[in-house]
């Protein structure tokens, strides 16, 4: 018994040893609620937008610091640095999460971080940025755009992700330096148009909805939680833009809005909130629009369609005209 009791220690302490190795070591994770099934067709995630920062601070060194420590806020991180002199840095792999976004969003993506790769620019965002600088982002993002397939259109800066609390990289970096070389945000959808005497406009009277309910409806629409589309017509003159809505449970649900110039009505911000669709709501806002325009002495229409809305406008009786371009212009 006791030469038992003097080697049972050891051997349990390997054991332990054993247990603890193999709890470090890289194994999938299982989701207990489900039959593991291993399936080999699988990669890593990959990220789909790439996000341009200014540092702020006086220093590559500085910065080098910050990002791999902490700011004001928190921990925080980037991908990559660029110094004023043209060196490239990298602290995070490209296929892990750096901690650079924070809250904000582009499009439907909410967590940007885990959808994207971040850059920062040693800037003080008050300086021009330099050309050395600028030649190195754009061998980098050529790089990263080409061996992640990122789309060279998926280029921000953080002020368009969040746009309430930053402003970087600031209108001091060159966007057009980036334009030059294909990497503007642009959009591309059929422009659509029509004689509204040719369209199914039906008799319905129009209910006016100011500028503030079209921005909101949507902001709701597509997910704008900051509500940018309330604030970008919430200032416009009523009398020049004639909004439109429906309602739905006693609450405005789909919206549009007409510009009347020279005999022509430009239809924009048609959208449901996403309780109220599959309703034929956008269809009934459209024609109180269109028939409105009529009574006003508009004889056509025309409209910049998305992939959503193509198939309600065509419905209506629109035509293709052309293909329409949206540009961005920075800073």
């Amino acid at each position: 018994m006791k030469t038992l009791a003097y080697r049972s220690p050891g051997r349990w302490a390997c054991l332990l040893l054993l247990a603890w190795l193999g709890g470090c070591a890289q194994v999938p994770t299982h989701n207990p609620l489900a039959r593991w099934v291993p399936s080999a067709n699988h990669d890593i995630r990959r990220p789909v937008l790439i996000v341009l920062h200014a540092t702020e601070q006086r220093s590559a060194q500085a910065s080098l610091e910050t990002l791999r420590t902490r700011n004001s806020g928190g921990p925080v991180s980037a991908h990559y640095l660029i110094g004023s002199d043209g060196t490239i840095y990298q602290l995070v792999a490209d296929e892990q999460r750096a901690w650079h976004a924070g809250a904000g969003r582009w499009g439907t993506i909410t967590d940007v971080n885990s959808a994207s790769l971040g850059i920062e620019l040693d800037n003080d965002a008050q300086s021009p940025y330099t050309a050395a600088q600028i030649d190195s982002l754009l061998r980098l993002l050529d790089d990263l755009t080409a061996r992640w397939r990122i789309p060279r259109t998926q280029i921000i800066g953080h002020e368009d992700l969040a746009p309430d609390r930053k402003n970087d990289p600031g209108q001091l970096f060159p966007w057009q330096r980036l334009a030059n070389a294909g990497m503007v945000v642009t959009a591309a959808s059929p422009g659509m148009g029509v004689e509204i005497e040719a369209l199914r406009t039906g008799a319905e009277s129009a209910t006016r909805a100011d500028l503030t309910t079209v921005g909101q409806v949507n902001d709701l629409a597509y997910g704008n939680y900051d509500g940018r589309l309330e604030r970008t017509l919430k200032p416009l003159p009523n009398g020049v833009l004639h909004g439109y809505r429906v309602d739905h449970n006693g609450k405005p649900a789909a919206v549009a809005l007409a510009l009347h110039h020279n005999g022509d009505a430009g239809i924009s911000f048609v959208a449901t909130v996403p309780k109220a669709r599959r309703k034929g709501l956008a269809t009934t806002v459209m024609r109180q629009a269109l028939q409105e325009a009529a009574r006003q002495g508009c004889t056509t229409t025309t409209l910049q369609a998305t992939d959503v809305g193509e198939k309600l406008y065509t419905n209506l009786g629109f035509r293709h005209l052309c293909v329409m371009q949206l540009w961005e212009r920075r800073g």
